[in-house]
């Protein structure tokens, strides 16, 4: 049995910030970078938890909505790097730098 394993680097405009994506053959894994700048918890009306997290790459926003209470793993105003498998609804966290 191979493996496929193919990473894609995308950059993106601004200040160094940059996401790409590793598809190891069982799921893709993206990357992305920024400040934090804004960490919500989100509880809906059927009791599904999700967090959604602001960064900041440069002035360039990008909004994203993981799965579960992860505020703790998003400090406002710290440099993150995130790992994360995309999901319907919300994105499950792989890890999070600091």
């Amino acid at each position: 049995m191979t493996v496929l394993f193919v990473a894609l680097l995308l950059e993106t405009v601004g200040c160094g910030g940059a996401a790409f994506y590793v598809s190891p053959g069982s799921g893709d894994i993206f990357f992305a970078t920024g400040t934090v700048s804004n960490v919500q918890l989100a509880i809906s009306t059927s009791g599904v938890v999700t967090t959604i997290i602001t960064l900041d790459n440069g002035g360039v926003l990008t909004v994203f909505t993981f799965c579960g209470n992860v505020v703790g793993q998003f400090p406002p105003n710290n440099f993150v790097s995130a790992s994360y498998r995309q999901g319907t609804g919300c994105d499950t966290i792989v890890q999070v730098t600091l």
